[in-house]
């Protein structure tokens, strides 16, 4: 049984035969997490605050610098707007030109996720 804080509808909706797909634990964070980064900051009606930041890097040159003001405006943001997140590092590089693969590890286990700065997500893994 997975722990009751953690437990989540999966946010693509996803369903199985027996019903909406349920994640916990690790899944369940991760589930916030992807939630949360699929979501441009401002497209949330009754919380225009919420949500990822990366729009605002989308017509930046790609650089080192970047990737490492991407990786602190994620923490905090993250740490404000996704509930029971506990960051303990960060990685982002780029993979091609608006192509960035994001490694979050926090306190249940790894989040990675390549996605766009336009805060359209492209694949998703857990590790």
């Amino acid at each position: 049984m997975t722990d009751a804080k953690f437990s989540e509808i999966d946010y693509l909706l996803r369903v199985r035969p027996d019903g909406i797909t349920h994640v916990g634990g690790m899944d369940g964070l991760n589930n916030r997490i992807s939630d949360w980064l699929d979501t441009p900051e401002g497209t949330v009606a009754d919380n225009p605050g919420w949500g990822s930041p990366l729009r605002a890097f989308l017509h930046e040159p790609q650089s080192p610098a970047l990737e490492i003001e991407i990786q602190m405006k994620l923490v905090q943001k993250i740490r404000r707007d996704v509930r029971d997140v506990t960051v303990r590092a960060v990685s982002v590089q780029f993979v091609s030109i608006d192509l960035i693969k994001i490694v979050i590890f926090h306190n249940l286990g790894v989040f990675e996720k390549d996605t766009q700065l336009s805060g359209e997500g492209v694949t998703s893994g857990i590790t």
